[in-house]
């Protein structure tokens, strides 16, 4: 709570994802950055490579969303749709 009151915590306006969890797919991707308003977003994905090892093994699709994730490269998202990729250390909320 102190970190809050200091405003020290970043925190974004708008979260995706949820509704597509263990299925973001490209056409979900593009509806997604499609209906954005200006602001902070987070968009939740899973991405990496397929593990069967446990405890890692779960039902998401890690190496589709992946795949989905590199639909386009953030000079495309920037130039073409005026969205900024930011991690959280660079969110300035």
């Amino acid at each position: 709570d102190r970190l809050l009151v200091r405003g020290r915590i970043n925190f974004p306006g708008y979260f995706h994802g949820l509704s597509y969890v263990d299925n973001l797919n490209q056409e979900r991707l593009k509806k997604i950055l499609g209906n954005l308003r200006p602001g902070l977003h987070e968009l939740m994905c899973h991405i990496g490579s397929e593990n069967e090892d446990p405890p890692f093994f779960t039902r998401h699709r890690w190496a589709d969303e992946l795949q989905t994730m590199k639909t386009f490269s953030k000079k495309e998202l920037e130039r073409e749709m005026g969205i900024y990729v930011v991690s959280y250390r660079d969110g300035k909320g």
